[in-house]
């Protein structure tokens, strides 16, 4: 007896897990398809008769108390309650319609809700367009796409008496533009600075700047109004909903050495049930590569081969009439020579040997490093005719104009004829030498 009882108790409950998986197999929300998709509600409770538009700012820290029902439904109904953060939410969902209802109950609440792309940690700011339906709303879910909806809520009576509102809010035309400035060492990328944006984590090498004004405009150029950026909040300018608009910071106040990287004015539209915002990012410039300034240092000079003509040198230290006494030859200049004259061709005229060089250093380079200009005479080994110091105050063009003084009674004088380049980094030197021009030597005028 004892025994048939307790058999029949495990028929009993044999029967009846078979019965509950025939009702499992059998149920719509068993039968239900399964995706990859996923819907979170957070709600939140704004200021008793809240007009305000920046929702997120103002009622985004208000969790209402847990335990609020809320149904979803797409064909399969899925019924919960929010938790103690104000969250309810359901994974593995099939993209199809979707319709959402509940929250804090009681006719007289509005409720404003905004849907986008995105998890907890980290959103693309993607709209969902949503419908607003009886007691909720309703949008369509993509597949393989997570989606986060806003809820707020808001109570609208008062002192215990209802005020004579509807139960869905109208769709604000208006909001509140967060700005944000930073400065970094180089660009922060993309993913950075979004983060920046929704997490508040800053990029590496990056602060967030103060005591930048911005100035929000719109598309015909009337001003909407302007901010002054912090250093640790946005600060907000109100724009239309839908309207395209122009942000420009005031670069005065940022260091200098740092230029904008996205430029000093950005457009952009602002979309309706989205909370958009503008990033200003300015990152330091490199240096720029700096200019050797004029030393007593003066390069030594490429040799250059020399070709048959008379030799012009340029040489550290003071004229000699002794070779050896002159100091290290630092360049070697172009050849003076003069043009070939027809024999037997009888002329009073001085033709002067010339030479036209280029050295790579600036002239003032040439004139405080104690440098001398020695022409040198004809033959196998020659020995100096003429030298000047390169010193002396340059003309107002910033040229330097030198007589060439005769060596050891050579009766060889001339002009040396120095000018900055058309860059200023070199000089441009001319040499004209000749022989006789003392006053005692020159050919007899005719006539006299």
């Amino acid at each position: 007896m004892r025994f048939t009882s307790r058999f029949s108790r495990m028929t009993g409950l044999l029967v009846l897990l078979l019965t509950m998986l025939a009702m499992l197999v059998t149920s719509p929300a068993a039968s239900a398809q399964s995706g990859d998709s996923s819907i979170e509600v957070h709600n939140r409770i704004c200021p008793q008769n809240y007009q305000g538009q920046n929702y997120f700012e103002d009622c985004h820290d208000n969790p209402p108390d847990p335990g609020l029902p809320f149904t979803f439904t797409d064909g399969v109904t899925r019924e919960g309650t929010t938790n103690e953060n104000g969250n309810i939410g359901f994974a593995n969902l099939p993209a199809g319609t979707y319709t959402i209802t509940g929250g804090a109950p009681g006719a007289y609440t509005n409720y404003v809700v905004y849907c986008a792309v995105g998890t907890e940690a980290e959103s693309n700011q993607q709209q969902i367009p949503v419908e607003y339906v009886t007691g909720g709303i309703q949008f369509d879910l993509p597949a393989s796409t997570n989606v986060i909806c806003d809820w707020y809520t808001i109570p609208l009576s008062q002192n215990g008496e209802p005020a004579p509102t509807p139960t869905e809010a109208a769709a604000p035309d208006t909001f509140d533009l967060p700005i944000y400035k930073l400065l970094c060492e180089d660009d922060p990328g993309t993913t950075a600075a979004s983060d920046f944006v929704m997490m508040g984590t800053l990029p590496a090498g990056c602060e967030q700047f103060a005591g930048v004004t911005v100035t929000v405009a719109a598309a015909d150029g009337t001003v909407l109004g302007s901010c002054v950026t912090q250093a640790t909040e946005p600060c907000y300018v109100n724009v239309p909903i839908g309207a395209t608009v122009y942000a420009t910071e005031d670069l005065t106040a940022v260091p200098e050495g740092y230029v904008p990287l996205n430029g000093e004015t950005i457009e952009q539209e602002i979309p309706a049930f989205s909370e958009a915002w503008t990033l200003f990012i300015n990152v330091r410039s490199q240096p720029p590569t700096p200019v050797p300034t004029a030393t007593q240092v003066v390069p030594t000079a490429t040799a250059i081969p020399l070709e048959p003509g008379q030799l012009l040198q340029i040489h550290e230290g003071a004229c000699s009439e002794s070779e050896e006494e002159l100091g290290t030859v630092l360049f070697t200049l172009t050849d003076l020579r003069a043009p070939v004259q027809e024999e037997n061709v009888t002329t009073d005229v001085v033709v002067a040997e010339t030479s036209t060089s280029t050295v790579p250093v600036t002239l003032d380079e040439l004139i405080v490093s104690d440098n001398t200009i020695v022409a040198y005479g004809e033959g196998d080994d020659p020995s100096p005719v003429a030298c000047t110091e390169i010193a002396g105050p340059v003309n107002d063009n910033g040229e330097l104009v030198l007589g060439l003084k005769e060596v050891d009674n050579s009766n060889y004088t001339g002009i040396v004829y120095l000018a900055p380049s058309a860059d200023g980094t070199q000089t441009d030197i001319s040499v004209f030498l000749a022989e006789g021009l003392a006053e005692e030597n020159l050919p007899a005028t005719p006539g006299a």
